[in-house]
């Protein structure tokens, strides 16, 4: 239960702050290509 009201609030967010979830995405593509650099060869 506590998994899906953090889901419902993180969906709110989610939707109402797009660039917060760039800047998420981007970080996650940073931490991805510290990673795997060779994925993104």
């Amino acid at each position: 239960i506590l998994l899906y009201l953090l889901w419902l609030v993180v969906g709110r967010y989610y939707k109402k702050n797009v660039f917060f979830n760039d800047i998420c995405r981007k970080l996650l593509m940073n931490k991805v290509s510290d990673l795997y650099p060779f994925v993104l060869k």
